[in-house]
């Protein structure tokens, strides 16, 4: 059954309708209704006008893991080209030891194997675009190890995949 009133709305409320009255195609009572179910979710969520109109107001958006990582100050955002150079010009550089105790505990990861999953979770936390993979013969006690970062990067080749061979060490 539809029952016809007539409403009287000021020109301040035509515009918060706005983007509802455009999903419409100017359909004001389908725009209507549409902020009726909204209110009606609203009120359920939060138990009143007030409440819902406050909390809605005030909500946080979610953070992703790397959002939340970023703001917390255990990573930094970092251009493309920016990574890219740091890859070329610190090939070969032993990182400190306190820095590399404080990303890999050395107490956790026993294995090579390990210790490739945790940088690929570091990298893909980070939002680095490119997977790291190590190799060695022995995977408890390497005497070398390569490692090689592969991913899809805009400023090299044609398909922008990447292999950056970046060291062979001893151990």
């Amino acid at each position: 059954m539809v029952v016809r009133k007539n409403i009287s709305l000021e020109s301040v409320h035509l515009k918060k309708l706005e983007s509802l009255i455009e999903k419409h195609k100017g359909n004001l009572s389908a725009a209507i209704r549409d902020a009726i179910d909204i209110s009606e979710v609203s009120l359920r969520r939060y138990g009143s006008v007030s409440e819902a109109l406050s909390k809605i107001g005030a909500d946080k958006k979610e953070l992703t893991g790397r959002e939340e990582s970023i703001e917390s100050g255990r990573n930094v955002l970092i251009s493309t080209p920016i990574f890219l150079w740091m890859l070329k010009w610190t090939r070969g550089i032993p990182l400190d030891p306190e820095i590399f105790d404080e990303l890999l505990d050395p107490l956790k990861i026993i294995t090579i194997s390990e210790l490739d999953k945790k940088i690929n979770d570091i990298s893909r936390e980070s939002g680095w675009n490119c997977k790291v993979s190590l190799f060695c013969m022995d995977d408890i006690n390497p005497t070398t190890a390569t490692v090689s970062i592969a991913g899809a990067i805009e400023n090299f080749g044609k398909n922008g995949r990447a292999r950056i061979q970046l060291l062979t060490c001893n151990t």
